[in-house]
């Protein structure tokens, strides 16, 4: 068995906090059925019959081939839709995967959504496989060459695997996060142990503070039974990943708000809401948060990494996930019920003006 350190964010101060935890060495799948070690050919077959990977040239539902010229995955991968690139071994064995992010940032986004959005895979990745070994300092763009990756953390995640993480600026200067599995135990880059306190000072959850503040327009404008007006106040909201967005959306479109109801576009919204772990929608799925994962074809893996990722960014400060961090302590749904935590959350959430979490603060038993 292997010590290793997990980070996780302590609730008080915000600060990232080392505990030890034990883990073996032994490493499984990469990711939902991927595995390193895998032939050409049990490789593609996998590829071709999973549904979380969408093959290249597919057809698509307009009758023409999908553009892209790899696999792309159906599913998020740390939050993002990814294309794939697979690496061979002299003996024909994959022994390395990359995950190319498909959203790219502009270069006027890089100092703060895209550098909230690396930390999110940062944190993400530590979470699951602790600390990484080195934390070098944030790189400028002209550090980057066109379409090369500058890999920055690096984690050793068994006795012969390694995980890392980085950046790819292309031709256009969009920025993408980048994240590596390969086999054998990988030199991480230079490292600077003043740069964690940096790091530490990138907010996580960028844009999920920007999509609270539509999403209490948006609320407000349902309170005046203005659906219509909220409608692109929540659009927006969910272009910043707000799942509460997207469970309004569901409901507005669900009837009785003011405009006509589509259930088909309802339910659309209710998914995705639940797909993103907001525990209002996924309860629609099944009364069960792991049976609700399960449904949704969520893998156990990432729904795990779903619920640290809301608690951290109720952490952070999210309202709207303080709000859905409040209501799974309260009904004991994906977490264990706890009515002190309950409170905790959903007070912190109603300080800042939520009436649902007002009205929610009021049926704890």
């Amino acid at each position: 068995m292997k010590h290793h350190l997990r980070i996780t964010r302590s609730l008080s101060t915000g600060l990232l906090v080392a505990t030890i935890l034990c883990c073996s060495n032994a490493f499984g799948k990469i990711w939902g059925p991927l595995s390193l070690g895998m032939d050409r050919n049990t490789l593609d077959a996998t590829l071709r019959s999973d549904p979380a990977f969408e093959p290249p040239g597919e057809m698509t539902v307009m009758g023409s081939s999908s553009e892209n010229d790899r696999f792309v995955t159906r599913k998020t991968f740390y939050g993002d839709l990814c294309e794939l690139s697979f690496r061979f071994g002299s003996d024909d064995l994959l022994n390395a995967v990359s995950f190319y992010s498909k959203t790219g940032f502009e270069p006027s986004l890089y100092n703060s959504r895209f550098k909230a959005r690396y930390k999110n895979l940062f944190m993400s990745v530590s979470d699951r496989y602790g600390l990484p070994l080195n934390c070098p300092d944030w790189p400028s763009p002209e550090r980057m060459k066109p379409n090369r990756v500058l890999f920055l953390h690096t984690w050793h995640i068994g006795t012969k695997e390694s995980i890392m993480t980085g950046i790819m600026r292309d031709t256009e200067n969009k920025c993408y996060v980048v994240t590596t599995f390969v086999s054998g135990k990988i030199r991480p880059p230079q490292n600077n142990p003043k740069a964690i306190k940096a790091w530490d000072a990138v907010p996580e959850f960028f844009d999920l503070i920007k999509a609270d503040a539509l999403n209490a327009k948006g609320m407000a404008a349902l309170a005046a039974k203005n659906g219509k007006a909220a409608i692109p106040l929540f659009e927006e909201a969910a272009q910043f990943g707000s799942s509460r967005a997207l469970w309004a959306l569901g409901q507005i479109y669900a009837g009785g708000k003011g405009i006509p109801a589509d259930k088909e576009k309802s339910q659309q919204y209710y998914r995705q809401a639940a797909e993103k772990g907001f525990a209002l929608a996924a309860v629609l799925i099944d009364k069960n948060f792991d049976a609700a994962m399960k449904e949704l074809e969520v893998f156990p893996e990432d729904a795990k990494a779903l619920l640290s990722t809301c608690q951290r960014a109720a952490a952070e400060g999210s309202v709207a996930e303080q709000f859905n961090i409040g209501i799974m302590y309260k009904n004991g749904y994906g977490l264990t019920k706890d009515p002190k935590k309950a409170t905790r959350w959903l007070s912190a959430a109603a300080a800042k003006g939520d009436g649902q979490a007002a009205a929610a603060l009021k049926t704890i038993k």
